[in-house]
């Protein structure tokens, strides 16, 4: 872990080297995206307010509601050379009455070194804490959608808990024909409790991204009996490393021109799936051995229709220490098919998602078995260069067998007017 910690200041000192060499302006770019949105919500208790509903919005005692949800996002690049360049993103936000987790933080911060430049071959090296670009969906400035207001299912949930803090290497070769191949590999840390929500809440959808060391909720459930040890207030995504192990991903992309994209990643993040208590209180968090695959793919059969899919799966577990029996086991998998036009001023996008969990644990304490879909609807019309006005329709149905005593049934609806500005 020490070598990992001293990474970005080599990088950044050797980027600092190249920059001296070069006779270039420094440029900086900044990104701002302020965007305000009126929800007519249908559901439960959403899990943003401890609850179990998938979505982020949602009507009290199963009435609906009309809500209110606000945020602004920074971005900055700064590029002093073509060597090497800087990134940082800022975010704050008012996700309405009773949200609980950050309204202010840092969703990504990393520096890029690049020591080879060239028509046929480009080799970076990425330090820092950041995304790994995966999605078809969320490519955008600052991991934003041009086609949905909601992410999927599973890049919601790679917004809330994927976020390796590392080391990126990738080298990326072009053919004469303009065919482009890309492979990376990451070593990375403190994402050890990469696959807590989805044990305990199960998918969500939305657009909350969770920032360095925010605490998002955990519901109220049987769990709690079961893993009393477990922070109160919820789970930390991002923070110091609890087990020591380094994580690791590997990934590779092949690019058909500007008209096709298919790529595959595997993410295994080593948790140990044991208990760390927090130094400073009785409570603490688990390390949850979480590991994955990505298959996603993207045809663009002309400048203006975009098809898209992904699909992952994998697992998540912890481990009696003592009995050396699994407590949790945990399979998982979540897909979506995207298809989006834009016609004149206007893009219309449809959606459709599946996901779910499948409980596998050897010595059963708990039960974690969900199964749903959901469909989305959008509609945005470009006012100008600079502003958006967009409509969207998303439904989640499914059932969540967990609870005892609990109505297994998991759905929502949400209506989303959203305005929003760039500069």
């Amino acid at each position: 872990m020490k070598s990992l910690r001293l990474l970005p200041l080599l990088v950044l000192c050797a980027g600092w080297a190249h920059a001296q060499e070069t006779t270039e302006e420094p440029k900086f770019h900044l990104d701002v995206i302020a965007s305000a949105r009126g929800v007519m919500a249908s559901g439960s208790v959403s899990w943003l307010q401890g609850g179990l509903e998938p979505l982020e919005s949602s009507g009290p005692n199963d009435r609906r509601a009309f809500l209110s949800r606000e945020s602004l996002q920074l971005g900055g690049d700064w590029k002093p050379s073509r060597h090497f360049d800087a990134h940082f993103h800022l975010l704050a936000r008012d996700e309405g009455p009773g949200a609980l987790g950050n309204h202010f933080g840092v969703p990504e911060a990393y520096v890029d070194y690049r020591p080879l430049t060239g028509p046929k071959n480009d080799l970076q090296i990425r330090a820092g804490m950041f995304f790994l670009p995966t999605s078809r969906e969320n490519v955008g400035p600052l991991w934003s959608s041009p086609y949905t207001i909601t992410y999927s299912a599973l890049n919601t949930w790679i917004g809330q808990e994927v976020r390796p803090v590392g080391v990126d290497l990738s080298w990326r070769h072009t053919a004469e024909s303009g065919d482009r191949v890309t492979f990376a590999a990451t070593a990375f840390g403190r994402n050890d409790t990469m696959g807590t929500l989805l044990a305990w809440r199960g998918w969500s959808l939305g657009d909350h991204l969770a920032v360095y060391r925010e605490v998002l909720p955990l519901p109220i459930s049987s769990l709690r009996s079961h893993f009393p040890e477990q922070s109160v207030d919820g789970t930390r995504p991002f923070q110091h490393d609890l087990d020591g192990n380094i994580g690791w991903s590997g990934r590779g992309r092949w690019q058909f021109r500007d008209r096709a994209t298919v790529q595959f990643t595997h993410v295994d993040n080593r948790g140990t799936g044991e208990f760390y208590p927090d130094p400073s209180a009785v409570s603490g968090e688990w390390a949850w051995h979480t590991r994955f695959y990505i298959a996603g793919g993207e045809w663009t059969p002309d400048p203006v229709t975009t098809f898209a899919a992904e699909y992952s799966w994998g697992r998540t577990s912890l481990y009696n220490e003592g009995q050396g029996l699994q407590y949790v086991n945990m399979g998982y998998y979540a897909g979506y098919l995207l298809a989006s036009r834009r016609i004149g001023l206007n893009r219309v996008s449809f959606r459709f998602d599946q996901f779910g969990t499948d409980d596998r644990a050897t010595a059963r304490i708990t039960t974690s078995n969900e199964h749903g879909a959901a469909w989305t609807f959008s509609y945005f019309r470009i006012l100008s260069s600079t502003v958006r006005v967009g409509l969207e329709f998303v439904s989640v149905h499914g059932k969540r067998i967990a609870e005892p005593g609990v109505d297994p049934t998991v759905e929502g609806d949400n209506l989303i007017l959203e305005v929003r500005r760039t500069f």
